[in-house]
């Protein structure tokens, strides 16, 4: 799936097929990871989502039911993405 990127932040084009390739040596699709590297992440206490319906309700309790061992993938993502510039990752900074 193509995800339309704005022109002011197509820098972050090169992570995204980053972060595709490493879930995908796992295995995982993104909903997965971003809910599993929250979950796993020490510093966060409670993961907040929102869903439209029961099926992504249920997707999500599917996920963290599964107890996927997700420490390697976590490693090398944390790994990888450790310096990516503040102004793609930070909303604040995007310009409009």
């Amino acid at each position: 799936m193509e995800i339309e990127i704005p022109p002011r932040l197509k820098a972050i084009k090169p992570y995204l097929a980053k972060l595709a390739a490493i879930i995908a040596r796992y295995g995982l699709s993104r909903k997965q990871a971003a809910l599993l590297f929250a979950l796993e992440n020490k510093r966060i206490d409670y993961v907040v989502f929102g869903t439209e319906n029961k099926n992504q309700l249920k997707e999500i309790i599917d996920i963290v039911k599964q107890k996927i061992d997700f420490s390697r993938c976590r490693k090398e993502l944390e790994n990888e993405f450790s310096k990516v510039e503040k102004y793609l990752i930070s909303p604040n900074l995007w310009q409009k």
